[in-house]
């Protein structure tokens, strides 16, 4: 049986219910789940800086054993872990802050057979305010536009 590769990937600056129900549910969409972790220096981070280094991050969800790997994002562009890895599936959040159809756009540009899937929220009601800032102030550092309600 062919592997199917799902990538998955968040800042995960203190862990939460929200993260781990995305990734068993990311996980679920493949046999082997990779997941990226945003690196400090990223130009394109959501946060102007985390709590937590991101070595210490990438710890935490080894820790957590749900992803087969857990690698450190890309510096130089948010696609150079896609592009390196090549992934089947990308499973994002539905509070990433890009749009879904540009993004399968911008993996086909760049010769990427690779489909988007979104997580659906766990206790939206919950999340939902937590990060409509986080949505509103990290939305053009990726260099895609946020997606529209």
């Amino acid at each position: 049986m062919k592997k199917k590769i799902v990538m998955a990937f968040g800042a995960f600056d203190g862990v939460h219910t929200g993260h781990i129900h995305y990734l068993k549910t990311a996980k679920k969409l493949g046999t082997k789940l990779i997941v990226a972790i945003a690196r400090d220096k990223a130009p394109w981070k959501f946060s102007p800086h985390y709590h937590l280094p991101e070595n210490e991050r990438k710890k935490l969800i080894e820790e957590l054993g749900i992803a087969d790997k857990v690698v450190l994002g890309g510096i130089t562009s948010a696609f150079e872990k896609i592009e390196q890895i090549k992934p089947d599936l990308i499973a994002i959040s539905s509070y990433t802050p890009v749009d879904n159809k540009i993004l399968q756009d911008e993996l086909k540009k760049r010769g990427l057979h690779t489909k988007v899937v979104q997580i659906k929220p766990y206790k939206k009601h919950l999340f939902d305010k937590f990060f409509a800032q986080a949505h509103l102030e990290g939305m053009h550092k990726m260099g895609l536009r946020a997606r529209t309600p």
